[in-house]
């Protein structure tokens, strides 16, 4: 009997992109490492999203589960408002304060 050489699948990503404002934005739909044995591997899939996006996009967002908030504070990531998603700034340009607090506002009201 022969068998296949498959990689393995050690995880997913689910993301869209979309604009809001002048924000150009990578929502993080949900994110699935099974293979716990390999380790790593949620923090790697994160990073390569954003040197992905890096030059077309202006941040990260996505709403952790409440126990693996600690990995993505790991990872550079910040809550947009208490209670709220987390983001992350990933252009090249410099993280505009402003812009981060408008897209706040316009976030908390979608949500209201």
């Amino acid at each position: 009997m022969n068998a296949l050489k498959c990689p393995i699948m050690l995880g997913w990503l689910k993301y869209s992109t979309g604009t809001e404002g002048p924000l150009n934005v990578v929502y993080v739909h949900a994110i699935s490492t099974a293979h716990l044995q390999y380790k790593e591997v949620g923090r790697y899939m994160m990073e390569t999203l954003a040197f992905d996006m890096h030059r077309t996009h202006h941040l990260i967002e996505l709403s952790p589960l409440t126990k693996v908030i600690g990995f993505y504070e790991l990872l550079g990531f910040r809550p947009l408002y208490v209670g709220g998603p987390y983001y992350k700034w990933i252009s090249e340009e410099k993280e505009n304060a402003e812009l981060i607090r408008i897209y706040s506002e316009k976030v908390r009201e979608e949500e209201d």
